[in-house]
């Protein structure tokens, strides 16, 4: 009885290792494919971040911000309705709403998808934050009530004072 459980355990110890051999490019393809998906993840919320702290047409981006806010709490801001499911905001901003020079230089779909400017409110109706987001990705302007990011997220990095970039996929 044993000796049989010892042959058991020796083939089936010899079929994992020839499955293993078998399947080597495919398990290394996708070790080396999570590898980059969670290395993308950290380069695009870097460029976010390189393009906030450097870019001459995003200086305007918290003044913006801080207007967007304003006008929401004034009842003028143009909203086109409720924001996609993956934009991290409660509304979507009427593009006429949007700064020119920010509109413009974020105009192309960088990440797959084209971005999509959105205010979050909070359930009592106070804005929180806006935000210019793309697919699982973005860049959230806080207002003064929003001390810190309130989703799940998987990277995330302060370019400016109040200004995050963030990834929530890997």
């Amino acid at each position: 009885m044993k000796r049989k459980r010892l042959i058991i355990g020796i083939v089936c110890f010899i079929l994992l290792i020839a499955i293993l051999l078998y399947f080597r490019p495919q398990i290394r393809a996708f070790l080396e494919g999570f590898d980059k998906r969670v290395a993308g993840a950290y380069q695009w919320v870097d460029e976010l971040v390189d393009e906030v702290r450097s870019e001459e047409q995003l200086a305007s981006l918290q003044d913006w911000a801080d207007k967007v806010l304003e006008s929401y709490s004034k009842g003028t801001l143009k909203t086109l309705g409720p924001s996609s499911y993956w934009a991290k905001g409660t509304l979507k901003i009427d593009p006429s709403e949007i700064d020119p020079d920010i509109r413009m230089f974020w105009s192309k779909p960088a990440f797959g998808s084209p971005p999509e400017a959105v205010i979050k409110v909070s359930k009592s109706g106070e804005a929180l934050y806006v935000g210019y987001c793309w697919y699982l990705k973005g860049v959230i302007i806080a207002g003064p009530n929003y001390p810190c990011l309130d989703f799940e997220h998987f990277y995330a990095v302060e370019a400016k004072p109040d200004i995050f970039a963030y990834s929530i996929e890997r």
